[in-house]
């Protein structure tokens, strides 16, 4: 990666490969994020970031992200995540054929919450570019596209049999109730437009602000919002060897976009900004940052007759940033791509799906799905 000297302005290239957050406490791209020769991916937490960049054009060609968090299972291997991944753990932690053990002990599992959730987040950041118009003003294209998977209010008897499934003691002679839980799967793409400028530059008082405008394109949803839901887990009368989940009653607003509009997905005009996508909308980050620099004069050149200030130096003693970010919202409200239902089921019982898709069982709606990014 080059640096921006004090004369002459470089080129700058960026190819990460994939950073995983395992703790839940940590934040999405972790010690890149808020560096500043981070260049574009630094643009996405705060749009004024853009502005007096070390950079005088900074290129991404490919990132990705995933970010997990929950409050159920916990981590607690002697081995990372990471390494249990990539089949890299060591020696002492395989078995006889080689393979790594994972022990239930490995488990670390939260029992003392009133309500569950899963969090997880796929960023995948496309070709993007950050270029310095003057030392004033910056510009640039931004491209990426985002997963997020989203399961709020579930029970600690669903959160078992997510992760146990039926075949087991914990879950059996038992009647469960569930409310007010919630599954959403969304996935779309962004393509966004920043710039960014310094308000003020007056000895140890320096502000900046951007803003990124964001065309953003449904690729994939899928969500089911649980009203009300009674189970139970029985042994299946035609094996014994089997188990049974039985809905007595489920009310629930059920809905997801097909497969053809996953299929359909197209980098093209008609598909971004017309009517070819499941769904579509627009998008807004707003950011202000504030350094204070008393020793800011220490960095300052003269160059034919002119007086400058050393782009690629940190000059802050600390610097205070506030953004708003992904103000907006997805429509699908493509008829050839959307469907949503109502669902009111009641004595089901199944051992692969919850929800079976049948005129009897469903009824369609003619509602949109909407998501709000």
């Amino acid at each position: 990666m080059c640096k921006l000297n004090s004369v002459t302005p470089k080129i700058t290239a960026t190819f990460v490969l994939l950073i995983i957050a395992q703790n839940i406490q940590a934040q999405q791209w972790l010690g890149i994020s808020g560096g500043n020769y981070a260049g574009t991916n630094s643009v996405y937490n705060n749009p004024a970031n853009i502005t007096d960049s070390r950079y005088k054009l900074y290129v991404n060609l490919f990132a990705n992200d995933i970010f997990l968090a929950n409050n159920y299972v916990g981590y607690n291997a002697p081995y990372s995540m990471l390494k249990l991944l990539t089949n890299s753990a060591a020696q002492e932690y395989r078995n006889s054929k080689n393979i790594i053990i994972f022990k239930n002990a490995y488990y670390d599992i939260n029992l003392d919450s009133k309500s569950y959730h899963l969090n997880v987040q796929n960023d995948m950041r496309g070709p993007s570019f950050l270029y310095t118009v003057n030392p004033k003003r910056s510009i640039g294209i931004l491209t990426r596209i985002r997963t997020l998977v989203n399961f709020t209010g579930a029970s600690l008897p669903l959160a078992n049999l997510v992760r146990l499934g039926t075949d087991t003691l914990l879950l059996k002679n038992q009647n469960f109730t569930i409310s007010s839980s919630a599954l959403n799967i969304n996935s779309y793409a962004e393509l966004g437009i920043s710039y960014g400028q310094i308000l003020k530059d007056e000895d140890e008082d320096f502000i900046k602000v951007g803003i990124t405008l964001k065309r953003v394109v449904g690729i994939y949803n899928a969500h089911i919002n649980i009203k009300e839901a009674k189970y139970d887990i029985i042994n299946d009368p035609a094996d014994i060897k089997k188990q049974l989940l039985r809905i007595n009653k489920l009310t629930a607003d059920y809905g997801y976009v097909t497969e053809a509009s996953f299929n359909n997905v197209r980098p093209s005009l008609p598909w971004i900004f017309g009517n070819q996508s499941a769904g579509s909308g627009w998008g807004v980050d707003l950011g202000i940052v504030y350094e204070f620099r008393p020793r800011v004069r220490k960095y300052r050149y003269r160059e034919t007759g002119k007086e400058k200030l050393d782009p690629s130096k940190n000059k802050y003693e600390f610097k205070v940033g506030v953004s708003l970010l992904d103000i907006g919202g997805i429509n699908y409200n493509n008829p050839f791509y959307v469907r949503n239902w109502d669902v009111n089921i009641q004595n089901r019982s199944s051992n692969r799906k919850m929800l079976a898709k049948s005129k009897e069982q469903m009824t369609l709606s003619k509602g949109l799905i909407k998501w709000s990014i």
